[in-house]
């Protein structure tokens, strides 16, 4: 807990500060006390229900644990565990009608405590002593599984975009392409590259506001596709040496997808940076995002000057 927090709770009569008592502060509300707290539920009834999320349970017609995050800590690896882990307590067998043979009918076998290792050695070794030992073999699954598999639903749905970065050797990068010049003259067509109307523009521009000697090596290294880094490098010279993060630069500012004109080029770059576009070496608008602009602003006055 922050201080601010535990301020907050003081005023709230819902914290003690510490004493000889309890060395480290009292909560005067179980609910605040760092515990794992079990849902009131009474064992020997049928009717009783896990807490649950309402909406939830109306939705999928099913009790679900629901565990909310707010950090990455031990406890993200805990429920990442059972995310992933397949459920191996619903085991369900085929069976051929004994008569005739024509029908199939599955028995759902519930299986207990199979996270224990002695429980789960118990149900393997009564199943291999069982008639279903020879039988198909498959796992009970939810509505909402056959709707993502069937449908073919996101298991996770989110409101992000995320960026793939390959932070791997160039010659590693899935946009490298390696061209085999053994036993060949090499001429300057096939060393140098175009490149392009952003640079020859700049290079009109006073010495600061030129692309640097790495972004004209970036430029020639590629004519097809270029990976996330090297787009990191070729971003407008305005903002080299104000953000030297790539991962703060695609989470910050958006890359627009169409390549401007040599007119819109010629037109967005000025000597002004004030009336200046931010383009980058590919000819591509990069605009701060609206959201991003308090870590911007916090960012540059962290800057030194």
């Amino acid at each position: 807990w922050s201080d601010s927090c535990l301020d907050v709770l003081k005023q709230c009569h819902l914290y003690e500060e510490p004493s000889d008592e309890f060395p480290r502060g009292r909560f005067l509300n179980d609910v605040l006390d760092p515990k794992r707290h079990m849902g009131k539920v009474t064992a020997s009834t049928q009717e009783n229900l896990s807490p649950v999320i309402p909406q939830f349970f109306a939705l999928t017609r099913s009790q679900q644990n629901a565990q909310i995050l707010t950090g990455t800590h031990a406890i993200s690896r805990y429920v990442a565990k059972y995310v992933v882990k397949m459920d191996a307590g619903n085991r369900c067998v085929i069976w051929a009608d004994s008569h005739t043979g024509a029908v199939l009918r599955a028995e759902r076998q519930f299986l207990h405590n199979t996270k224990i290792t002695r429980s789960e050695k118990f149900e393997n070794s009564a199943h291999q002593k069982s008639r279903a030992r020879n039988q198909p073999v498959g796992r009970n699954i939810a509505f909402t599984e056959m709707q993502q598999q069937i449908l073919g639903y996101n298991d996770v749905t989110h409101n992000l975009t995320f960026e793939v970065i390959e932070s791997k050797p160039t010659e590693l990068r899935k946009t490298t392409r390696i061209k085999d010049f053994s036993g060949k003259l090499l001429s300057d067509d096939d060393v140098t590259m175009p490149l392009g109307s952003v640079w020859s523009i700049r290079e009109k521009l006073k010495l600061s506001r030129k692309m640097s000697k790495n972004q004209e090596l970036t430029l020639r290294g590629s004519n097809a596709s270029y990976d996330k880094v090297s787009i990191f490098g070729l971003r407008p010279v305005e903002l080299v040496q104000l953000f030297p993060r790539v991962g703060e630069y695609f989470r910050w500012f958006k890359i627009e997808d169409k390549i401007l004109s040599d007119s819109e080029i010629q037109e967005g770059l000025s000597e002004d940076v004030l009336k200046c576009l931010w383009i980058d070496g590919l000819g591509r608008r990069v605009k701060l995002r609206k959201a991003a602009l308090p870590y911007a602003e916090k960012w540059m006055k962290s800057i030194p000057r």
